[in-house]
């Protein structure tokens, strides 16, 4: 949730039949990077980016694996970290295997009432369009929900996927155990404690951003499209703080509330980073349950950003 949003899904009034998605696939990785150092912890990385967590009151988790090269680094993983919008990530590839699966089409068209859309969130739809009809494709609600993380179209898409339960049971279906989305943008924004039913592991979503980029879960055209999406991303710069400008991220941030305590649940950062020799690496970095507000979780993104960028890139 960049913010919390509402409830949605059911004024489209189509709801799919959950497929049965592909099993194991989790283990398809393992034979793309097979070298031994797969799992080997880097303890000149780890160590740089437990200097700078280790200055943090809260809980930062952290990932960072080479998906066209055998390394991986990770810190602080054993914590339920809550997604918040990062889970728009797992949400469009479970819509996108729909598509592969001819369930449903990128062109279909879905009218939609502007005036029952929730006002009190992020939505770039309810801006855009104030008080007035519209129709939007399938693609389009991808767009505004992974580009612009619109919680709106968050929820559209997840009454058009029949639910949570489906996308949760693809994840899973997927190996991903340490994945869970169990909540829509508007069932998190009728009680702070709704946003933690929606959690995951940082190696596990680190590891879906590796699967996806090889291409298991969905077709070569929806991962293009997706990659597109991600890459053109509107959301706010967190990796993005450490690395020089110019720099190729395809990201999806999360991003709660700040409750009455100044307690932040959450402010989140996922994505794929292309190095200057063309290789690439997957980068999840999830702050949670802290004190000042999202731009010190922001800063503390950036922070990490930059110590993993310096450290491939002192290595070429």
């Amino acid at each position: 949730m960049q913010r919390p949003s509402p409830g949605i899904q059911k004024q489209l009034n189509l709801v799919t039949k959950p497929i049965k998605p592909l099993r194991h696939i989790a283990l398809l990785l393992c034979l793309c990077c097979a070298a031994p150092l797969v799992h080997a912890q880097h303890n000149s990385l780890a160590g740089k980016i437990k200097e700078i967590t280790d200055t943090f009151h809260g809980h930062i988790g952290v990932c960072v694996a080479g998906i066209d090269f055998s390394d991986k680094c990770t810190v602080g993983n054993g914590h339920h970290y809550p997604m918040q919008s990062t889970f728009k990530f797992p949400l469009a590839l479970y819509i996108l295997h729909l598509v592969d699966e001819h369930k449903l089409a990128l062109d279909k068209t879905y009218p939609i009432n502007t005036a029952i859309l929730d006002t009190d969130t992020w939505s770039p739809i309810v801006k855009e369009h104030p008080l007035q009809k519209l129709s939007l494709t399938l693609q389009d609600l991808l767009m505004y929900s992974v580009s612009y993380s619109d919680n709106n179209a968050c929820d559209l898409l997840f009454g058009i996927a029949g639910g949570t339960n489906p996308v949760d049971n693809f994840i899973h279906d997927a190996g991903f155990s340490t994945i869970t989305i169990k909540a829509t943008e508007a069932e998190m924004k009728i009680a702070w404690e709704v946003q933690y039913t929606n959690w995951c592991f940082p190696d596990a979503m680190n590891h879906l951003l590796r699967l996806f980029y090889h291409g298991h879960l969905i077709s070569p055209g929806s991962h293009d499209l997706l990659l597109k999406l991600m890459t053109e991303s509107k959301n706010p710069d967190r990796i993005m703080l450490g690395l020089p400008k110019g720099t190729k991220l395809a990201h999806k941030t999360g991003t709660s509330n700040t409750n009455n305590a100044g307690l932040t649940a959450a402010t989140n950062d996922i994505g794929i980073i292309t190095l200057p020799d063309g290789r690439h690496i997957a980068v999840t970095i999830y702050v949670s349950d802290y004190y000042g507000g999202v731009a010190h979780g922001e800063q503390m993104i950036g922070l990490i950003g930059k110590a993993i960028w310096q450290y491939y890139t002192a290595k070429q």
